[in-house]
């Protein structure tokens, strides 16, 4: 059985090292195919933080008290702080949610979209990480929003040190 499993990892090892010398059937050498996944990657990145900020915009539109209570417990009842709301977090949410689209959709903009993001995330880990400091106290909605936000800006960062497909 040990020498059948070392012969087993022999072959995935000799599978491995072919793997990475040979080229899928649309590319014409491996390190092309490396470029277009680390492309799709990117703007699958751009296009998941589009939709992000897109559906919790419309979400600011639509039920602003409810969104401001569920992540800080917040009331908001006078009708022009709500319209404040809508046009604050909801229209500036959408449109990111535009600009990030119109940037994940040509590879020429691919970059200036990651920098988008990478910028965005660290602007509001940041000020999140601020707040929380200052008010000496936090929940766990403003946690997964500091961890989401941390995240992606670090899937950014780490996409950006990559070249993309040309």
């Amino acid at each position: 059985d040990v020498e059948r499993s070392r012969g087993l990892g022999d072959v995935y090892k000799r599978q491995w090292q072919r793997s990475k010398e040979t080229p899928c059937r649309s590319c014409t050498n491996h390190s092309q195919c490396v470029h277009k996944a680390m492309q799709k990657l990117s703007t699958f990145l751009i296009r998941l933080t589009g939709l992000t900020f897109l559906l919790f915009g419309v979400a600011c539109v639509v039920a602003p008290n409810a969104i401001m209570h569920t992540g800080t417990g917040l009331s908001i009842t006078h009708p022009i702080a709500l319209t404040d709301i809508r046009a604050t977090y909801g229209g500036m949410s959408i449109g990111i949610a535009a600009i990030l689209f119109l940037l994940a959709a040509s590879p020429t903009t691919t970059r200036a979209g990651l920098v988008s993001v990478l910028v965005l995330m660290l602007g509001m880990a940041s000020s999140r990480a601020v707040g929380m400091f200052i008010a000496s106290t936090t929940n766990g909605f403003m946690l997964a929003y500091l961890a989401l936000e941390l995240g992606a800006a670090a899937f950014s960062a780490i996409l950006l040190s990559r070249p993309l497909a040309s």
